[in-house]
């Protein structure tokens, strides 16, 4: 029973990681489409 609760416990820190990494791409990803729009309104 232990065993599964470590599992559970490895999978949820695995998850919250992931989760961050997604954060930090999209975020990146949200800034630079940013500076793009800003680029075309400029023009």
């Amino acid at each position: 029973m232990e065993r599964q609760q470590v599992l559970e416990g490895s999978a949820s820190s695995l998850a919250d990681s992931l989760n961050g990494e997604f954060d930090i791409l999209f975020s990146s990803m949200e800034f630079k489409l940013d500076l793009i729009a800003g680029m075309i309104t400029e023009t």
